[in-house]
């Protein structure tokens, strides 16, 4: 039979003295301590403690205000086991630390699929990703790839499709025909573009989805309003690559029916289905 080294065993048993002693700083609220003992555990050969050893360290320098660190420490803990649940708990918390509610909702997101879901869980990933869409709402984008993940999070397919309809409406009709003409071409009809003027780039009403309560978000079209033509491209054709088929053929009927192409890309309306 395989041997297990004295000294190993050894380390072990010491690890787990101190992760215990460390448990007891921090349940004192004795948090500086905690964490330089924490620490040394981590020095040795800790086997099986060694994922406890990364969340607690974990905890000690949340409570000591240091965030990014512990974001490391959680990450260290999921490495070594996928599976456990309260290291996902510690970077989620870093993240809120660190006001990132993205992340925050990710997190709980991704330890759904790798740990066992209980209503704990459920529950909060629940309130993560309600305060990820708050936070989505009440703050301008930053940058593409925020206005992207905003859209990409929203609730049902009336928000999506009503957010595009604002973003068409903001574009001058000059460049609402490149973006046609992107999305022409995402339907493999790359020169059908030629057969429609800029005059031919009408708004779309927003009447329906003003009745359904789906108001314009002032703080993301104005961002969206101040993009270069090229931005503006990029960033709605990542749009329509995160929405669903069910959206990507509304999409198709709006601007079949504002914009008059009666054959729009039938190549974009069997990729709606697929």
């Amino acid at each position: 039979d395989h041997q297990v080294p004295m000294a190993a065993l050894d380390a072990t048993g010491n690890a787990e003295k101190l992760k215990d002693q460390g448990n007891k700083e921090f349940a004192q609220g004795r948090y500086t301590e905690a964490e330089a003992i924490y620490t040394e555990a981590l020095t040795l050969d800790a086997g099986l403690t060694i994922e406890a050893l990364w969340s607690n360290r974990a905890a000690a320098r949340l409570k000591l205000g240091r965030p990014v660190e512990a974001l490391a420490d959680a990450e260290e803990c999921i490495k070594v086991n996928p599976r456990f649940l309260k290291g996902y708990h510690r970077k989620a918390l870093a993240h809120k630390a660190l006001k990132d509610e993205t992340a925050v909702y990710e997190t709980y997101e991704a330890a759904s699929r790798a740990c066992v879901v209980d209503q704990w869980l459920d529950r909060e990933k629940t309130a993560a990703k309600k305060n990820m869409l708050k936070a989505h709402g009440e703050k301008k984008p930053t940058s593409l790839e925020s206005l992207v993940v905003s859209f990409k999070y929203l609730e049902d397919i009336w928000d999506r499709l009503s957010t595009l309809a604002y973003y068409w409406n903001s574009a001058s009709p000059e460049e609402r025909h490149v973006i046609f003409g992107r999305l022409l071409a995402i339907g493999g009809q790359p020169d059908k573009i030629r057969d429609y003027a800029v005059e031919d780039m009408k708004e779309m009403n927003p009447k329906n989805y003003e009745e359904m309560g789906k108001v314009k978000n002032s703080k993301w079209v104005g961002y969206f309003t101040g993009l270069g033509i090229g931005d503006k491209v990029l960033a709605l054709e990542a749009m329509w690559n995160v929405t669903s088929a069910e959206e990507k053929d509304a999409i198709i009927k709006d601007l079949t029916h504002f914009c008059g192409p009666e054959d729009f890309n039938a190549e974009a309306q069997e990729q709606a289905g697929e």
